[in-house]
């Protein structure tokens, strides 16, 4: 007899997402209203999807430094 495992999903909050990726607060709101990372809101929490993070870290993705 074997059990499926369902995987939880893991979530980070905004500030160990932006600790992760190596931004401050106001640049991850940013990267979040330009659609390149996805939110969920838990009550009056954000929260960010681990895999979206850790992919983004994977792939060394830049997002500071953007001047208009």
């Amino acid at each position: 007899m074997s059990v499926t495992a369902k995987k939880e999903p893991k979530f980070y909050t905004r500030k160990e997402a932006a600790e992760i990726l190596h931004v401050t607060l106001p640049t991850l709101a940013r990267i979040t209203k330009d659609g390149l990372l996805i939110s969920k809101r838990v009550g009056s929490r954000i929260l960010y999807e681990a895999d979206a993070i850790d992919e983004a870290v994977k792939k060394q993705v830049v997002f500071k430094y953007r001047r208009a």
